[in-house]
């Protein structure tokens, strides 16, 4: 499958059948960040009328691995992964997720699109110190406390 490098810097493959099914969509972000849309669908509904939170957590990985792949091209294994669930997200909510990368760690918080209220916060560490291909945001702080 040929690489294509959307206007927003993410790597437009899709590289799974779990990516696929997903269905998500590159969305423009400042500097090395990456922001991606998760459109719903009934699928993702869980009990109580919500997303499911296995969605949230899937949504986050794919999120924290785009971000790291944009800063290091090649392949990436993730060798750890925490998830806080700080919200719920009703059913109908389309997620938006939005990572960037701090050394080997990518750190991602998950909202919903309608009013951005706060869902998830995830971190996902590389299994390698990532050394960056691309020019580094200097003044980009963490989307929360490391």
């Amino acid at each position: 499958m040929q690489s294509t490098q959307s206007a927003h810097g993410v790597d437009e493959r899709i590289h799974g059948a779990y990516d696929r099914w997903l269905e998500f969509f590159p969305l423009p972000a400042h500097g090395t960040a990456v922001a991606l849309l998760l459109p719903y669908r009934d699928e993702f509904g869980g009990a109580g009328g919500c997303v499911h939170r296995g969605v949230i957590a899937a949504f986050a990985e794919v999120a924290g691995t785009a971000a790291l792949r944009h800063r290091v091209h090649g392949v990436i294994t993730v060798d750890a992964f925490h998830i806080l669930y700080v919200g719920v997200a009703s059913a109908g909510n389309e997620l938006y997720a939005q990572a960037h990368v701090v050394e080997s760690r990518a750190y991602v918080e998950i909202r919903t699109n309608d009013d951005r209220a706060l869902i998830a916060r995830a971190t996902l560490m590389a299994a390698m110190p990532i050394v960056e291909t691309t020019v580094p945001d200097q003044h980009r702080q963490p989307l929360y406390p490391i």
